[in-house]
């Protein structure tokens, strides 16, 4: 029976070679397009979960600020937590290195490699090839390889009791091989693959819980959880940070913390590549928008190909009324055509999923070049998808065919041949057109993402941050100069054609470097600052308006512990020029100084000290008028005349805001890719549908031709049967799409307002669409001539 339907089936694919091939290939770009985005989707939240008990691992992150974070934490955490909780059943630090190693003394160039604690492999256990956890970074000098490392060091992988040197302080020390691991081909926001133990002069940093120097985990018994965590860790604050910082107990600890902005963030291992968003963190980093964001586009295009699917399944169906007949005269069973219908719409799925699995490969090519995401690196290596491909073919080929298959088979024999089938219930609207609405309101809401993101960014590469962002280039190795140098070349510079003025600073606007200071007011009230340090010039250099006071002047000597506000600091200092703890000498616009994504914070500029705590940079404001690029050219030769060892380091600060849109302009050009799929998909739908409706009204048509109509009035009768359900779904597609977007837009400080071309321009890509994809088969059965329309059969 089963070689029956195979046989039938192709028969049938053979016989409508227009609507199988639709059929087909619709089928198969949803399948590929929406695999490739639901495996990825399925990547990236499978982040360390392969950890055993990964659900009881945390890391421990520091909030410096109310406006930034640490991923890292403090040294001697770990053990302050392992011998003072009992809830915690093993903590670790890993502190990232990079420097020479050296093996049978030929050094290699220079390595990644990590210092931890001795229960790190506790807390993330591993399997030994070689050596035994229990004695693994137990002892001074001690270092454990992945079988990757120790194949790359010394070309074997029994290589315990093996010496590797490490470069510390100037030296080489030797490092034992403990142990040799397998670590597992699977995602994980850090992936080491040698691990040492730390010098002793490295252990003496002191326990400072202010302070961010090595990652912090900590595995916790079963049943406890982050409030267990979070208690414990309030509790070192208490004890270990309260005192330190009010000695003499002169402000109660519940008055200190109420004041204090130090804090602990904890996050679930499984959480730390979709939610960390700590500085210095050398983690993989995604992004849980745009996961969910591809999640829901995969869905979509899914279901899109599915209701053309079933839309062209029903189509197809429907002229084969006159083989149901026979069929049914000759004594098939109703149940029996449901099978047949159902198994040849199977057999159909389980071809196009094949065919889907094959483009997939090409798109995932696509999407790693044009959109430059790290995407899966293929389709068919990924065995845990084959089952759900099987399910998928078999679920969807039984719903597409079993409402045909039920439809057909009702009828009586008698009805069928004396052209008596009709499938209307009298209503005006059917499961169809409510198939052309539900794929095209996804469509819509894809034409409606592209539209609004790339306002967006066009809205924030255009937009007044408050800052002239065009005009300033920044030297950023310009401490590599001595301090004699650093002077002379600051003078030449200004020197230089078409040069304005020129600054050092410690802080390049749009870097998203944060630093920070607490500012004692007049009023007793201490307030939370962003630290520019530099010259006196930097407002002068950015182009920073002053709208109140003067600028500090350096050659006065009261002005070297002057401050210049911003608007969003003068809004928390009652009259700030007139402060006397507080040298405030002038009020600046607020400017966008570190991103897009949040409000200007309170932000000074001050005369930075020349004690080498900043890498000092060079700004240099040009004249809009003058080439930029001649002026890079004569600064990278003056440069050159002054280092001749090191190439300048060059960058614009327009370029520095740039780079943050990587994500949106990663997005968009994913949007382009996928609702282009999608577009096309639908079209697909629409060209096959256009044409079995033409068939059916093509005798009707050759009675309105007879009767004197055009082939405009034709093209536009036959059009009207699919803008109704297009309309509609513009209509749905609309306020789901502007819910969407504003959720989105919430994502930024400067935001971009919805416009009336946002909405038209879906409306005329979504309508233009939807009639250029039925367009072929209305202008072919209006151009036709009606003696053949009407012609007995």
């Amino acid at each position: 029976m089963i070689r029956s339907f195979f046989h039938t089936t192709l028969r049938s694919l053979a016989r409508q070679r227009v609507h199988s091939t639709v059929n087909l290939v619709g089928l198969a770009l949803g399948i590929s397009v929406s695999g490739v985005l639901l495996l990825f989707a399925y990547q990236e939240f499978s982040y360390d979960r392969h950890v055993p008990e990964h659900e009881q691992v945390f890391r421990i992150e520091t909030a410096m600020t109310e406006a930034w974070s640490l991923a890292k934490s403090a040294w001697g955490l770990d053990s302050a937590l392992r011998e003072r909780f009992p809830g915690v059943e093993a903590a670790t630090f890993l502190m990232n290195q990079k420097g020479t190693l050296t093996v049978g003394g030929t050094e290699l160039e220079e390595q990644v490699y990590f210092l931890a604690g001795q229960e790190y492999f506790e807390v993330f256990p591993h399997e030994f090839v070689y050596g035994s956890p229990d004695r693994a970074l137990t002892g001074l000098n001690q270092v454990v390889l992945s079988q990757a490392a120790a194949l790359k060091y010394f070309g074997t992988t029994e290589v315990v009791g093996e010496v590797l040197e490490r470069e510390f302080n100037e030296e080489l020390v030797p490092y034992r091989v403990a142990a040799v691991v397998r670590v597992a081909d699977r995602p994980a926001h850090m992936v080491p693959d040698v691990w040492m133990t730390p010098q002793r002069q490295e252990t003496q940093v002191g326990y400072n819980l202010r302070s961010g120097y090595v990652f912090q985990y900590a595995r916790l018994q079963q049943g406890l959880g982050k409030d267990y965590l979070h208690t414990s860790l309030e509790e070192l604050i208490r004890t270990d940070l309260y005192p330190v910082e009010v000695q003499d107990g002169s402000l109660a600890y519940e008055d200190w913390r109420a004041q204090s902005f130090f804090n602990f963030n904890v996050l679930s291992l499984a959480d730390i590549h979709l939610e960390s968003d700590g500085l210095l963190d050398i983690a993989k980093k995604g992004n849980r928008s745009k996961v969910l964001a591809f999640l829901g586009i995969g869905v979509g295009i899914l279901l899109i190909a599915i209701f053309n699917f079933v839309n062209m399944s029903t189509a197809m169906a429907m002229r084969r009324s006159k083989e149901v007949g026979v069929r049914k005269v000759l004594g098939s069973q109703r149940g029996l055509l449901v099978l047949q219908f159902v198994g040849e719409s199977v057999i159909t799925c389980l071809l196009a999923s094949i065919f889907g699995l094959a483009l997939g490969e090409v798109f995932i090519s696509l999407i790693n070049s044009y959109v430059g995401m790290e995407f899966i690196d293929s389709l068919w290596t990924q065995w845990q998808m084959w089952p759900w491909v099987l399910a998928y073919a078999l679920v969807v080929g039984t719903v597409a065919g079993l409402y045909p298959s039920l439809l057909l088979s009702r009828f009586q024999p008698i009805r069928i041949f004396r052209n008596q089938l009709t499938t209307s219930t009298g209503r005006r609207w059917s499961l169809r057109d409510g198939l052309v609405v539900a794929q095209y309101t996804i469509t819509g809401l894809l034409l409606m993402g592209i539209l609004l993101i790339r306002s967006q960014i066009n809205h924030l590469h255009t937009m007044d941050l408050g800052i002239d962002r065009d005009n300033v280039m920044v030297v950023e190795n310009y401490h590599g100069l001595t301090e004699n140098q650093q002077e002379t070349f600051r003078q030449e510079v200004e020197q230089l054609a078409g040069v304005q003025t020129s600054s050092i600073s410690g802080r390049v606007p749009g870097s998203n470097m944060f630093a920070t200071r607490w500012l004692q007011t007049d009023q007793e009230e201490t307030i939370e600052v962003q630290w520019f340090p530099g010259d006196a010039f930097q407002r002068q250099a950015l182009g920073i308006p002053l709208i109140e006071g003067r600028d500090i002047n350096p050659d006065l000597a009261t002005d070297s512990t002057a401050y210049l506000i911003n608007r969003a600091a003068a809004r928390l200092i009652e009259n700030p020029l007139e402060q006397e703890k507080l040298n405030i000498v002038g009020i600046v616009e607020d400017f966008c100084y570190a991103n897009f994504y949040e409000e200007p914070l309170p932000m000074v500029f001050d005369i930075m000290a020349n004690d080498g705590f900043w890498d000092r940079q060079l700004f240099v404001n040009l004249n809009p008028a003058y080439d930029g690029q001649e002026a890079q050219a004569a600064l990278e030769q003056l440069w050159a005349s002054f280092q001749k060892e090191e190439a300048i380091s060059l960058s614009w600060v327009d370029e520095t805001y740039a780079a943050q849109l990587q994500e949106e302009q990663s997005l968009l050009r994913s949007l382009h890719v996928f609702a282009g799929l999608a577009v096309f998909i639908s079209m697909l739908g629409l060209f096959g549908l256009s044409a079995f409706v033409a068939s059916q009204r093509t005798k009707e048509i050759g009675i309105r031709k007879v009767l004197g109509a055009s082939i405009g009035q034709v093209v536009v009768l036959l059009n009207r049967r699919f803008s109704g359900p297009i309309l509609l779904a513009l209509g749905v597609a609309l306020p789901v799409g502007v819910l969407l977007g504003n959720r989105w837009l919430e994502a930024f400080a400067y935001r971009v307002s919805w416009s009336v071309g946002i909405f038209l321009l879906t409306f005329l890509l979504s309508v233009g669409i939807g009639w250029l994809a039925m367009a072929y088969h209305s202008i072919k059965t209006a151009r036709a001539n009606p003696v053949k329309s009407l012609r007995y059969e």
